[in-house]
Parts: structure tokens; C-alpha cells; sequence
């Protein structure tokens, strides 16, 4: 089981992760870090756990890891944001943990708007936003993360396989977890501290180059109904810029994006 002392041993934060919980067995550590947040828990704190009974993805998926293999943790933010702003986190946190995957394991890595990290076009990691908001101000944020890193095909259902990969399998050999969620939680502090300081159009130019379906046809499909497209970029305001078959531009905030050209 991953413990706080190797990981803090590696932090250079000032906040990210200096109050850490290593957890066994929990249903997720987004739920329980939520709760904490509830409760008052200060900016900064991280849950880590080696095994999550209902680890959840984006859109209320499923999200499968074996026990003890790979990283699941989940930050609390107070950042003074309108909950529309918030939504960029999201981003941030995947331009920073896409860094740590390059800088660190030297392994090339890209984004599918807005939360999934990318291998060769495979799913490595995925991004969980929730935040709580009250009486129209945004109270806390937690982001969740889910890194497949030592586990193996075997370790997946027959059904995954097909679409995710491991660092694993990339990199050749075993990877210390601890260490590696210490260089995350470093790289995040820092783009975190940099877009609160108004540096979000940096960030922004730096997400778009590793935007794995710019200029690609995709199709978007949302409540009421799909459209297929172009991928133009990404809009200031964090929403996916999408040309549609009329040659209009449409801004797509929320919505499930299929690749057309896999």
C-alpha cells in the first residue's frame, strides 16, 4: 500500500499534498475527499487509495484499476473562481500531469478534450472534476485522477483492453508510484498557482498543442441530439470549438466526442 512518507519525502509544494491520506480500500477517493470538503477540510489535502470500490469517470462511467497497481487520488482546491471558471481546472490539471508524463518517464502523452490523457491515441489516465457550490458561490473543488500505471492487459476487462494502455507497457519496466505522484502533485501546484495568477492563456496554447483531436472529424453527441464536425481548438473559456458540416463554429462544453478518424 502507497504511504505518505516516500510521497511528501518527494513534494515541493507549498500546499498540494502536505496533508496526504494513503487509504487501502475505499469506494473513491473523489467521494471521500468531497466529504472532507464538506466538513472544512483546508486547501491542498489529497486522498490516495490502492483500491476503489466504485471508481467513477466522467459521465458516471465505471472506472476500473486493479488493487495496488496503478494511482487514484483526489485534490481539494478553495480557489476564489465563479463555478464557470472552474471548469478550466480540468484543463490545468491535464496540461500539468501531461508535463509529468514527458519530463519524468520521457513517455509522449496527449489530451482528448477535456479529461482523458492519451497514449498513441489509448486511454492512460483520466480527469474527475466536482465541485460544490453554495448560494451561487463556488465553495470547494475536488479533482480526481485515475493513472493506469503498473497494470497490465490481463488486469482489464476483455472489453477495455482494446482502449487503454498502461505506463507500464511504455516504459518497460516497474514504476515508483510514490515518486510519481509526488512529480504530479508538483507539476500541478505550479500550473494550478500560475492560471489563479491570470496566466490562463498560456495554459491554454500550451493545452492546444497537445490536443490529440485538433483538426480531426469527430462526432459530438449531446442530450439533444449529435452533430459531426471539424475540431478547430479550444475557446478561452475552456469549451471545445467544433466546425459543423454548415461551417459554423459551435462551442461544446459538455458532451461525449468520438474520434470519426481512429
Amino acid at each position: 500500500m502507497l504511504d505518505a512518507d516516500p510521497i511528501q519525502h518527494h513534494l515541493e509544494t507549498e500546499k498540494i499534498g502536505r496533508t496526504l491520506r494513503c487509504l487501502g480500500e475505499i469506494e473513491s477517493t473523489n467521494t471521500e475527499c468531497y466529504q472532507e470538503g464538506l466538513k472544512g477540510a483546508s486547501e491542498g489535502l489529497v486522498i490516495v487509495a490502492d483500491y476503489q470500490r466504485s471508481g467513477r469517470g466522467r459521465l458516471q462511467r465505471q472506472w476500473e484499476s486493479p488493487r495496488g497497481k496503478n494511482l487514484l487520488f483526489s485534490v481539494l482546491l478553495r480557489p476564489s473562481l465563479s463555478a464557470e471558471s472552474a471548469i478550466q481546472l480540468t484543463l490545468v490539471a491535464a496540461v500539468a500531469f501531461q508535463k509529468e508524463l514527458e519530463n519524468f518517464l520521457k513517455i509522449r502523452a496527449q489530451v482528448k478534450w477535456p479529461n482523458d490523457l492519451l497514449i498513441n491515441n489509448l486511454k492512460v489516465g483520466g480527469i474527475l472534476m466536482e465541485m460544490h457550490v453554495q448560494k451561487e458561490r463556488l465553495d470547494f473543488v475536488v479533482l480526481g485522477m485515475g493513472l493506469n500505471v503498473n497494470s497490465e492487459a490481463k488486469d482489464f476487462s476483455e472489453e477495455l483492453r482494446s482502449r487503454l494502455t498502461t505506463l507500464y507497457k511504455h516504459k518497460g519496466e516497474k514504476i515508483d508510484r510514490s515518486h510519481l505522484l509526488a512529480r504530479l502533485l508538483n507539476s500541478f501546484e505550479k500550473e494550478y498557482r500560475r492560471f489563479l495568477a491570470g496566466g490562463w492563456s498560456g495554459i491554454l496554447a500550451e493545452y492546444d498543442k497537445i490536443l490529440a483531436i485538433k483538426n480531426k472529424s469527430v462526432r459530438v453527441v449531446l442530450p439533444r441530439g449529435s452533430f459531426e464536425g471539424k475540431v478547430q481548438g479550444v475557446h478561452e473559456n475552456g469549451a471545445l470549438i467544433v466546425v459543423n458540416s454548415q461551417g459554423r463554429r459551435e462551442l461544446v462544453l459538455a458532451g461525449e466526442i468520438e474520434n470519426l478518424e481512429d
